[in-house]
Order: structure tokens, then sequence, then C-alpha cells
């Protein structure tokens, strides 16, 4: 496929007016490709050469791709950096700098996608003295055989961001309208498509996290192939997420009840059959669990044989970061093949208390000296579900039966030597209630000052601190105990949910002290004025609006980072700067912040409505993507509660 072909289709993608229009142009695309050139088109139309869960780092900025354009066309460079503030676009400024060429290029290839797809991908390999240049150079030839439109998608897929209004969902839809024909009502914001169809898709790509094989299966074996699909060890699944309680009591009702009050849970392995009513005062007593909150990196860890993983939240492969962590699922999961989710949290080795999220991160970035860092700060998984036992798949599992099994997976300490608030309290052991003795035995669940995790007494594998209360007071009290022992707060689960991966779902919430920070998303930034003048020292924050996949603003924050935070910050954000004006610049929306902030207020200066007074930055949640951030209808809802 000639790389002319798509670069039209995303031109059409680009002036699209309408979902259905955007959808049934993708799918005219993804039918056009052939069976080599569908995987690479399913990552290309977004920007990406390769899907998330294989972190491929370009390592190409806004700067350098600036160098390339200049050389391959010859433009004069301030004109160049004109065109780019007034379009607003550096892949709009290259269209432009690419007709204007001075300079002819006797010998032109036509560009192909798999030919432009190699070349980019080459990049990331690019390492050490020389790389840079060799980058500019590689950017450069490609656009030197490129024309106009070409070199505006190009540009655009180099710094990986497309601006063509292309998301997850719309390529889900797209597949399904392109190579599914199954009866039932009409999914919306598609031409044809059915929503068995779009939801076949979903589930598949769910498991495989892996759009490129989905489309593929969707177009050689439809949906009964998309069925076959499975989690692959060594390949992350996306993790399922919670949403907020709007208080604890609220959230204990919400959960119990589910997404369908009438569902009957089917016996597990415990033998309780727990069937749920229509009436909204019935007892949620039994039905779910109250479990403590980590402040930590959320991991997901796969065991095949020897072979183990360990990847975050944002599919980052931090398996070398965490030797001791691999040494115990190592020795300590009893069958052979297994995925458990859980929460690494670090603790200071000589006062067992947990460490802040943003000084544990540290130990996600380390590179160099792990051993070291690991030292200094010790982690401990806390494991809270299992999604492979050995051959069987448990995502349809209620959470009742994923936990029975996450016991026998895994070798954890006698509950019997462990505090009382981290024993496994099931329905019939005890009533769930956690008494001021249990409170405090919570509360001390950190480690001692003699020991680090690791050792026989205070393994590195634990089972995430829970219990099946009976009541709210119950219930209260255990949250208590988790934010006295300085946790973020409690989780509440129903035990008759199955997982769904990469969803924000009402049977899973977490209640956390109110007006706990907000994690939001930098969309654009304005140098800073004195001795940080070549610094990006004030930061526009957006919350995440999930239907039009896009970012609203909420405030802007110019406080609370030191120095070297802010030196840090600014490199990885002029990365990510699609347009300038003066001092002002406009940014891809990738990186998220943790922030504080006194209130909330109505505010008609932002597009959310809604303005945060005296906003601080706490630090960056590298952990999070930003489609992870917190939404606009969450900043409304805090809003509501002050």
């Amino acid at each position: 496929m000639e790389y002319a072909t798509l670069a039209e289709y995303c031109r059409r993608l680009e002036a699209a007016d309408a979902d259905e229009t955007l959808v049934e142009t993708l799918a005219e695309l993804f039918r056009t490709a052939d069976a080599d050139h569908l995987p690479l088109v399913v990552t290309m139309v977004r920007g990406k050469v390769a899907p998330r869960w294989e972190q491929v780092e370009l390592g190409v900025s806004s700067s350098l791709t600036r160098e390339a354009i200049v050389r391959a066309t010859g433009v004069d460079g301030d004109a160049l950096e004109t065109e780019w503030r007034d379009r607003g676009d550096l892949g709009a400024a290259a269209e432009w700098a690419v007709g204007e060429s001075p300079q002819t290029t006797l010998v032109s290839e036509t560009l192909t996608v798999a030919g432009v797809h190699e070349q980019i991908r080459a990049l990331a390999d690019l390492k050490g003295a020389g790389s840079e240049s060799k980058r500019v150079e590689t950017v450069a030839g490609l656009l030197a055989d490129a024309d106009p439109e070409e070199a505006r998608y190009l540009v655009r897929t180099v710094l990986g961001y497309m601006r063509v209004g292309v998301g997850d969902g719309t390529i889900r839809d797209a597949v399904a309208e392109a190579f599914l024909d199954a009866d039932g009502e009409p999914a919306p914001g598609t031409p044809t498509a059915t929503q068995p169809a779009v939801d076949a898709v979903e589930a598949a790509f769910q498991v495989t996290n892996d759009y490129r094989e989905v489309a593929a299966t969707a177009r050689d074996r439809g949906i009964d192939g998309l069925r076959e699909l499975d989690v692959r060890l060594g390949r992350p699944v996306e993790s399922m997420l919670a949403q907020k309680a709007e208080g604890l009591a609220a959230g204990l009702a919400n959960v119990a009840r589910g997404d369908d009050r009438t569902a009957t849970v089917s016996e597990g392995r415990t033998g309780t059959e727990v069937s749920e009513s229509t009436d909204e005062t019935s007892p949620w007593a039994g039905r779910v669990l109250a479990e403590v909150k980590y402040d930590g990196v959320r991991v997901q860890a796969h065991v095949d044989g020897d072979d183990v993983w360990l990847f975050t939240r944002r599919l980052v492969d931090v398996t070398e970061q965490f030797p001791e962590v691999v040494a115990a699922l190592r020795g300590r999961v009893t069958t052979d093949r297994a995925l458990l989710d859980g929460e690494l949290v670090g603790y200071d080795p000589e006062s067992g208390a947990p460490v802040p999220f943003q000084e544990f991160s540290r130990r996600i970035r380390q590179e160099e000296d792990v051993a070291g860092l690991a030292a200094e700060i010790p982690a401990v998984c806390h494991l809270f579900d299992c999604l492979v036992a050995d051959e069987e798949t448990l995502l349809d599992a209620p959470l009742r039966e994923r936990l029975d099994l996450l016991d026998e997976t895994v070798a954890f300490p006698d509950p019997t030597d462990e505090p009382v608030g981290t024993r496994d309290l099931a329905p019939g052991d005890r009533d769930g209630r956690v008494t001021p003795d249990d409170e405090a035995a919570v509360s001390d669940e950190t480690l001692p000052s003699d020991a680090a995790p690791g050792d026989d007494e205070h393994p590195t594998l634990r089972r995430a601190a829970w219990c099946v209360p009976s009541d709210e007071a119950a219930a209260r009290s255990f949250y208590r105990a988790a934010v006295e022992a300085g946790h973020e707060g409690v989780m509440v689960k129903n035990l008759a949910a199955s997982y769904q991966p990469g969803r924000r779902v009402g049977q899973m919430l977490k209640h956390k002290p109110v007006m706990e920070p907000l994690d939001l998303v930098v969309t654009r930034a304005t140098y800073s004025e004195g001795r940080r003048s070549e610094l990006l020292g004030r930061l526009f924050l957006g919350a995440y609006d999930p239907d039009a996949e896009s970012f609203h603003e909420v405030g802007r924050l110019s406080t609370g980072y030191t120095d070297e935070e802010l030196e840090r910050l600014t490199e990885r954000l002029e990365e990510l700067v699609v347009s300038r004006d003066g001092r002002d610049v406009d940014l891809q929306p990738e990186v998220v912040l943790e922030v504080e902030y006194e209130e909330i207020q109505s505010s008609p200066e932002y597009a959310s409505g809604y303005a945060l007074r005296f906003p601080r930055f706490l630090g960056v949640r590298g952990d999070l993507d930003p489609s992870d951030a917190d939404t606009v209808a969450r900043v409304e809802s805090l809003y509501d509660e002050q």
C-alpha cells in the first residue's frame, strides 16, 4: 500500500464532521488494506507504530522534527517557526514547507506504508552518540520523498499525535463496521454495525490489548474467531479501574447493587449463593468486600514457569526494577501459570511506614543501581486478584471465586501469623466487624523496624488487607484504620462481579478522604518570568471527558515544584509541543500531574465551567495514562460536595 493512500484517508478522517462518517471512512481504509498492511494501518492511523504495551519510544522531539523539515526542504527556519505558530500544528507547517521547498530531489522514491513504518519504528533502536543526528537524517529522508499531504501525516506520526479524531472507540467501531455481520440492535455512532458486533470486538481487545490482532482476526475468522482469543502471559491486560464513591455508605450500597439489580450470583467455589433483589433497602452484608487502598503502583504479575513479567497500569514493563518481587513470585506462586493483580507499595525500612507514592515512584524510573534503591525503598506486592490460574482464564468468574483461586495460587503467610486486620475474613469465619483491637492491628500492619520486606517473617508478597463487613460501622472502622496506617483509603468490591479490563466499573469503587488530590493532564503552558524564564512554570490543567475523548481545563498551576522538578517537567513537556505563540505553547495531552487545591469554584473562564483555587503541584503520575485522569464529572461532583 502506498503511503499516499493512508495520507488521503487521514485527510478524510480529519475532515469528518460526524461520528458515523469517521467510522465509515476508517472502516473503508481497513477494508482497503491487505493482510500485510492492516496491522500497520490500525496503529499508524493513531500516530503509533506499535501497540501501547510494547512501550516504543521514538525519541524524536518537535525541535528535532523541525530541524529535519528544514534539512529536507531548505525553507528558512524562522519562516517555518512562523507557519508552525500560525497553523498551530507542526504537521501542517511541514505540509507548507514541502509545498514551498526550493530544493529539488533528483531521485525520489514512492513511499509505502510498510517502508515508512519500518523506518520510523527503527528510530526507537537508535542509541548513544550520534543517535539524534541519525534520527534527524531518517526523518529528513522520509520528508524528501514526501508530497505535501504525506509530509503532514509523516510529521504527526513521528510526534505520535495524528489529530484526526480517532481513538480506541473509533477503532473498535470501525473493525466491527468493516468485517463483522451480526444480527442485533444497531450500535450508536456507526453506519451499519450492530451492538453485538461492537461488543465482540471490545471483548477481544480486552483480552489481547492489541487491535492489530483483533482486526486481522475479525477479517479472517469473524465473531467466532474473536471469541477464541484469550489472555497471553507476557502481554499485559488492561487493568479494571474503580470509580470514586460518593461517600462510604453510598459506595457500599451501589457496589452491592451493581449494574443489574436483579442479577443472581452463581454458586462460587465457596459454595455461597447470593441473590440480589430489586429492593434498594436490602442489606449488602456478605455481598461486598472492603479492602485497603494502597498508595503505590498498580502492578500486573505474569508467571509462566520460570518466566516472570511485571507491568504497571500504563502497561510499562518494570520487571527489571523489582528483582525482589520477581524472586518472591518465583518462590511463592504454586501453579505453573498465573496472572495476578496487585499494588506495589514502598516501605521505610527503619520506621516500617508506607512511603509516599512520589518517593516510591523513583523505583519505576531507576535503570542503574537497582539493588541499591531496592534496599533504600523495599517493596511489598499486595495482591488482590487472580486473572489466570494454570490453564484457566478467570475474567468472567465472580470475584469471590477469583479470590479463592488467589489463595490457592500464592503461598501467602499463615493467616494466624498475620495481624487481625489482614486475615482472610470470609463470610462465616467471623462477622467482619473491625473492633478497636482490630483497628490497632490494621494500623500495625506496617513492617516492624527490625525487618525489611523479603525475609521469612515479612514476605514481599502479601494478600491485600481486607474484610467482609457486616454493617456500615464495621466498614467505616476498617476505613479509618486504613487511613491511620498511612494508606489512601478503601476499595469496596462486589463479590459477584466479573473482571472487566480497561473499564471504570460501578461494582468496584474507591473511597478516600474528601477533597483528595486530583490527577489532571497538562494541556498547554507558558514560560515563567525572571530566573525561571527558560522553564514552563505556568501549566494549564485539564480534566478528562471520556465521551469526547478530550480534556477541559480546570485551572492553571504555578506553585509546588522545586527548580529541579520544574526542569525535569519542562524537559518532558517541550517534547510534546504542537504549536507555539510567543511564550505560550500548546501540548499533546500526555503528562498527568497530581494536584492538591484549596477548593473548586464555578468559573466561566474554563471550558469545564470550574476552576481550582490555589492548585499546588504534588508530583507527576507516571503510572497513569491521560485517559486515567480525573473526569470533568468527578470535578463537578467534588464541587457539589464542598
